[in-house]
C-alpha cells in the first residue's frame, strides 16, 4: 500500500463521493486507494466525520477500489462502529426507562432519532453519542437522575451557567456519553428556539422495542441545519451534513413547514444557508420543490446575527454580541458575572480559578483561540 503521507487527501473529493452514496451510488470514482489515495488516509477522516458506513458503500458501489486485506481492515472498522452504537442505544434505554420514572420529558435529538426515522438504511447513519432534550426547568433534575444510574459530568460549568448551556454532557463509568440538551442550539440560537415548543409536539417511534420520542420531521429538519450551520469549518462533520440532505428528500418534511418555523424563530438566514451548503458540500442539487418553497417564504434581515452565523469560521464575539441582545437584561447580569465566579468543580476541569483567570480565558476566547 502506497505511504499515507505521500500525497495530500482532497477531503472536498472524499466528501462528494461518500455524501452522494445518500441519494444513489456515486458515478464519481476515488483514486485506487492503493495508489494517490490509500485507504489509510480515506478511512481517517471518515472517522473524524462519523461516515464510515456511507465508506463502506461507496467501497460497494465501486467508488473506491480496494484489495481483500483493504476490504476486510474497512468491515472490521464498520464492525466496531456497529458494535459502539448499540452500546450508546442500550445504555440510553437504561437512562430513558429511568426519565420515565421520575416523570421527566424528553425527546431523542440528531444520530438515533434521524437514524431510525428518516435514514432508508438506518445503518448508514453513524453517531458516537446519544442526544436527548429535556425541558430546562428539570435538566438539574435529569443530571441528577442520570449521575444515580453511574454517569459523572463530562465538563464543568461556571457557577450559574446551567441555565444558559445549550447541552450538558454526561460520560458512563465504562465509556460513551449521553449529552443532555435544554436546547438545540448554543447561545442565541437556544433562546429564538424554544424548547417546550419542540417538546410539545414530538412524535413517537419504536427504539429496540420501546416507546420512544423524537422532535417531529420538520424540527428534526431545522435541528439538522441548525446544527451544521453552527458547527463550521473543522468542528462541522460530514454527518450532520448529511442529515441536511437526507431529510430534505424525505416526504414526511414538509418545506413550507419548515421554513415557516424558521422565520418565526428567525433564524432563516442560517437555515438557508445550510440548505445550499449542504448540497454544495455533497456536489448535489437542492430539490426543486425547496427552490419553490424558498422563494416563496418570508424574508427578513438580522445584520448582527448572519455576522455571527454566516462566515466560513466562527466569530465568537458577534456570536456573544447577538446572545446577549437577545437575553433579558437579568439573564446578562447572571450570564456575564457567572463567568467570573468558579467554584472547585470547574476549577479541577478547566485548571483556573478566580476572576483574574476567567478574565483571561474571555479575552482569548472573544479573540477566537
Amino acid at each position: 500500500m502506497a505511504d499515507p503521507g505521500a500525497t495530500r487527501l482532497d477531503e472536498a473529493e472524499v466528501a462528494r463521493v461518500l455524501l452522494q452514496q445518500l441519494v444513489a451510488p456515486s458515478e464519481q470514482r476515488l483514486p485506487d486507494a492503493r495508489g494517490t489515495m490509500p485507504l489509510d488516509a480515506v478511512l481517517s477522516v471518515a472517522k473524524r466525520h462519523r461516515v464510515v458506513p456511507l465508506l463502506v458503500a461507496a467501497a460497494g458501489a465501486g467508488a473506491i477500489v480496494l484489495d481483500d486485506a483493504d476490504r476486510d481492515r474497512l468491515l472490521a472498522q464498520e464492525h466496531r462502529v456497529a458494535e459502539g452504537q448499540v452500546l450508546v442505544e442500550s445504555r440510553l434505554l437504561e437512562v430513558l426507562d429511568a426519565f420515565d420514572g421520575a416523570d421527566i420529558g424528553w425527546a431523542l435529538l440528531k444520530g438515533v432519532a434521524v437514524a431510525h426515522l428518516d435514514y432508508a438504511d438506518p445503518s448508514h447513519r453513524q453517531f458516537g453519542d446519544a442526544d436527548v432534550l429535556i425541558p430546562a426547568t428539570q435538566l438539574a433534575q435529569a443530571i441528577d437522575v442520570t449521575t444515580s444510574l453511574g454517569w459523572s459530568p463530562a465538563s464543568a460549568l461556571p457557577t450559574g451557567h446551567l441555565e444558559f448551556t445549550h447541552a450538558f454532557p454526561m460520560r458512563h463509568v465504562s465509556g460513551g456519553d449521553v449529552d443532555l440538551h435544554r436546547a438545540i442550539g448554543p447561545r442565541c440560537l437556544g433562546v429564538r428556539i424554544p424548547a417546550d415548543t419542540l417538546l410539545g409536539r414530538r412524535v413517537p417511534f419504536e427504539l429496540a422495542g420501546r416507546p420512544a420520542w423524537a422532535l417531529d420531521p420538520a424540527d428534526r429538519l431545522l435541528h439538522a441545519a441548525v446544527h451544521g450551520g453552527a458547527s463550521r469549518g473543522v468542528f462541522r462533520r460530514w454527518s450532520s451534513v448529511a442529515d441536511v440532505i437526507v431529510l430534505t428528500r424525505c416526504d414526511h418534511v414538509d418545506p413550507g413547514t419548515v421554513l415557516a418555523r424558521a422565520a418565526q424563530w428567525r433564524i432563516s438566514a442560517l437555515v438557508t444557508h445550510m440548505l445550499h451548503e449542504a448540497h454544495a458540500i455533497a456536489g448535489l442539487t437542492l430539490p426543486a420543490t425547496w427552490h419553490a418553497a424558498l422563494e416563496a417564504a418570508p424574508s427578513g434581515r438580522d445584520r448582527l446575527f448572519e455576522r455571527a452565523y454566516l462566515a466560513d469560521s466562527r466569530r465568537p464575539v458577534a456570536e456573544e454580541l447577538v446572545f446577549l441582545r437577545d437575553l433579558a437584561w437579568p439573564q446578562r447580569w447572571r450570564y456575564v458575572s457567572g463567568y467570573l465566579r468558579t467554584d472547585s468543580a470547574y476549577a479541577r476541569k478547566h485548571g483556573r480559578s478566580g476572576a483574574a483567570a476567567q478574565l483571561r480565558y474571555l479575552g482569548d476566547k472573544l479573540r477566537g483561540r
